[in-house]
């Protein structure tokens, strides 16, 4: 799923939809754009990878920001510090005894705290605020084809949407048997009407659509 703010539909005789990607030169090479920004990024700060798919996000904001999405859900991110930051910052606190007021005493400080917790003052200052998001190291990042992310995209636009349906209508030209089989299976609230098979309540959509994948 996407969050609901780069959910893109249309309305085409009265019924919404998603607008998926197609997977033509275009949409492939912008893919491709972001997944090598991600991979570029690995072992480097998120405020760096957001900073560069900035540039991109003017192409198309929410498509590129959709591409983003899924691919930080394929990272490992995480802070990198000799300690814990609360840590260093309560150890500074305790060392500056009031306001600093230039480098000399800023320097003073961060070498008493560092003895205090027995690493490095560099290493200290970069623990500082190792915590704050933009901050956090890209530690992994799985990589994906072009092709597979902008599949899992046009999934995830599906699924957002479903989420925030009420009912769904299912027309099956054949099979019919092992999808409705599924759908007991699963558990899903349904009704028959006319031959038509309705599908309700909004976990119910999002678990049929992980299942199929469509």
């Amino acid at each position: 799923m996407l969050t609901n703010d780069l959910l893109v539909t249309r309305i085409h005789s009265g019924k919404i939809e998603p607008v998926y990607a197609n997977l033509d030169n275009e949409k492939l090479d912008i893919a491709s754009s972001v997944i090598d920004v991600f991979n570029r990024h690995i072992g480097r700060i998120y405020g760096e990878l957001i900073e560069e798919l900035g540039g991109f996000e003017e192409i198309n904001y929410r498509f590129v920001r959709g591409l983003a999405q899924i691919l930080e859900r394929r990272c490992i991110i995480d802070k990198d510090s000799a300690v814990d930051s609360i840590a260093a910052r309560n150890a500074v606190f305790r060392e500056s005894r009031g306001l600093v007021t230039c480098e000399e005493e800023r320097a003073d400080v961060l070498n008493r705290a560092a003895r205090m917790l027995a690493i490095k003052p560099d290493d200290l200052e970069k623990s500082l605020w190792a915590d704050l998001e933009e901050n956090l190291v890209i530690k992994e990042f799985q990589i994906i084809t072009p092709e597979e992310l902008l599949k899992q995209y046009n999934l995830s636009l599906a699924q957002t949407l479903l989420f925030k349906a009420t009912g769904m209508e299912i027309q099956i030209e054949d099979n019919y048997q092992q999808t409705f089989r599924k759908i007991k299976q699963l558990g899903l609230m349904y009704s028959i009407v006319n031959g038509k098979i309705y599908l309700d309540g909004p976990i119910s959509l999002f678990k049929l659509t992980e299942k199929y994948g469509t």
